[in-house]
């Protein structure tokens, strides 16, 4: 998934984050303030029906009751919300952190964030429900992509400044990394979905060989499974179960890719053509013939196509401008999730315009 914040990086302590003691992270590490329950009745915080925060780079949702969406305030000020099944609401964010570039879900209290701190360092973080824990300290590098399956079971892709892929895991006790056999040097990881402890998939983009490429973890090691047309970017993955997986992103600038797993293996899938041409950036599967893709067209608006179990068709997508800008005409869309059949997908309203989530009712997109 494609932020629009500045790209998060990892950094040179990442070589830490296998089992020396100062790279694990235990759930005493407590340091962020104490902000109310997530699910607590909602007062005065509650978030208004226009958005008045920054961008939104990413989201997730561990239930149709249980939905996060985060991102940042011009760089300056993170972004935080939360939906209970009944409002939204800003929450605070780590103590220092400007920045959040992924968030992960278990539960209303087992949510993961990674984060760019004051210091210019990427960090992950640990909320279980009453305050946020520091995690590892990654330095610089790509960003940080988060998935959550349970509370022993957690992962974190991107990349190191020495141009390794990253990947790492949570056992419920620490972080530690694990082999990526990502094509070659220079590659890092874009994208990570997980079902269950013995199946998980990322993606990842080719420095050298400039294409995108797909990794599944089948509970002991990952494997390469598939790489994407020359030139493809892939952004965005999402697993149904192991039979039902969908990659999107794009073989060129302004030309949709979308790729799907059927238990056996990848292949690319038609795409609607979109006038001028489009990229997705992420795509959400609630079931077998329910499935989202979410992202811009290159004339800068929101583009969004659903699988309807046949194929993919394009579906209307608005978001109400609220920005006075001039370049105002720069809304997109660039995180969607789905849980328990419910659809949900954020980005930004345009240039200076803020933040906005959309849901799915199962025939168009309403704004929230």
């Amino acid at each position: 998934m494609r932020t629009l914040a500045a790209a998060l990086v990892i950094a040179a302590g990442i070589a830490g984050c296998s089992s020396a003691p100062a790279a694990s992270f235990s759930q005493g590490n407590r340091h962020a303030s104490r902000p109310a329950n997530l699910h607590a009745k909602r007062g005065s915080t509650a978030v208004a029906s226009h958005f008045k925060f920054g961008p939104l780079g990413d989201m997730a949702a561990s239930s149709p009751s249980d939905v996060w969406a985060v991102g940042s305030d011009q760089g300056i000020k993170a972004v935080l919300v939360n939906w209970n099944g009944n409002a939204w609401q800003n929450l605070p964010a780590p103590a220092g952190v400007p920045q959040l570039s992924s968030v992960a879900a278990v539960s209303p209290s087992d949510a993961w964030t990674a984060a760019v701190t004051s210091a210019h360092v990427s960090q992950i973080f640990h909320w279980d429900g009453q305050s946020w824990a520091a995690g590892p300290s990654l330095g610089a590098g790509p960003q940080v992509h988060l998935a959550a399956v349970a509370a022993d079971d957690a992962w974190a892709v991107g990349g190191t400044p020495s141009g390794q892929p990253l990947i790492l895991h949570w056992n419920g006790q620490s972080w530690a990394r694990v082999a990526s056999p990502a094509p070659a040097a220079g590659d890092y990881l874009t994208g990570v979905a997980a079902t269950s402890s013995d199946d998980a998939w990322a993606i990842g983009t080719g420095a050298k060989a400039n294409t995108g490429f797909i990794e599944h973890w089948d509970g002991k090691a990952w494997k390469l499974m598939s790489q994407g047309p020359p030139g493809a970017t892939l952004t965005g993955i999402a697993v149904l179960n192991a039979g039902d997986a969908w990659a999107v992103g794009s073989v060129q600038p302004g030309k949709a890719l979308i790729m799907r797993w059927n238990g056996q293996s990848w292949s690319q899938v038609p795409v609607p053509a979109v006038p001028g041409g489009a990229d997705l950036d992420s795509v959400a599967v609630a079931a077998p013939d329910e499935a989202l893709a979410v992202g811009s067209t290159s004339a800068g608006r929101p583009v969004s196509m659903r699988w309807n179990g046949q194929a993919w068709l394009q579906v209307p997508v608005s978001i109400s401008a609220v920005s006075t800008m001039p370049a105002a005409n720069t809304a997109g869309l660039v995180s969607a999730a789905a849980a328990g059949g419910s659809v949900w997908a954020a980005g930004t309203r345009g240039f200076g315009g803020g933040g906005v989530v959309l849901r799915w009712d199962g025939t168009s997109w309403q704004q929230q």
